[in-house]
Order: structure tokens, then sequence, then C-alpha cells
């Protein structure tokens, strides 16, 4: 075998798309991991709210001064997909109960004090869990 230059006698791998194109999609595969591990805040609510499909791999701010409920929809009217995560951090001075719309179940559901931040992660097509 004639030496080809590159290391062990291996030849150079030639061009081709997944070579050519592995710059652009490491980039892509960074920016959604990035997306997945650094939330960051899809919107503020002051009141009462439902869970919204943009909230998907984002924090939900409540900011309100009484008590508020912050419903997971069901599968039918919001479809998020099994796996999605959705954090709830709730910076006002009123508690903040998490629940389940009607044939929704949200394990570990409960209230989430001032300063608290918890996690909602979908795992079936009508069921939670809050951590």
């Amino acid at each position: 075998m004639a030496d080809t230059g590159a290391p062990f006698n291996l030849p150079y791998p030639e061009p081709s798309g997944l070579v050519r194109d592995a710059p652009q999609a490491f980039q892509d595969l960074a920016e959604r991991v990035e997306e997945f591990l650094l939330y960051t805040e899809s919107r503020t609510v002051t009141a009462s709210a439902t869970l919204a499909l943009a909230d998907t791999n984002r924090v939900v701010t409540v900011n309100a001064a009484g008590a508020t409920t912050l419903t997971v929809p069901a599968n039918a009217s919001v479809a998020f997909p099994v796996g999605a995560l959705v954090g709830v951090f709730n910076l006002g001075a009123g508690t903040v109960t998490v629940a389940g719309a009607g044939g929704v179940t949200v394990r570990n559901a409960g209230t989430v004090g001032q300063f608290a931040e918890v996690s909602l992660r979908k795992r079936g097509t009508d069921e939670g869990v809050m951590v």
C-alpha cells in the first residue's frame, strides 16, 4: 500500500455532505442543547394562567401578590411533546398552585412558594410530574 500521508497509512476521508456540513450541524446541535440546558424565560404572568406550547423548555415567571394557579392543559388543548420541560419560578409574594386541567394528572402537584422554582415534565399523553 502506498503511503497516503495520513496517520497509520489510512487514507484521508473524501469530502462528503457529512464532513463538509459538520460545522453547521454541530453548531445547530450546540444551540439546541443550550436551549434545553439554559432555560430562558418565556413570559411573566401576574394572575392565574394556563401553560402554552411556547413555554416548552422555558421558564414561566409568576409575579403576583395573591394566590394564583398555573394550569397544565390537556393534550387535546396543547400538545406538548412527551418529555417536554417547563420551569415555573414564583417571584411574587403569593403562592402558586400547579394543577392539571380536567383529565390531566400532575404527579407531585402542589404549591410553589416565593423565590422557589420547579420543573414540570410531560410523562405521557395527559400525565406530567412536578419536581
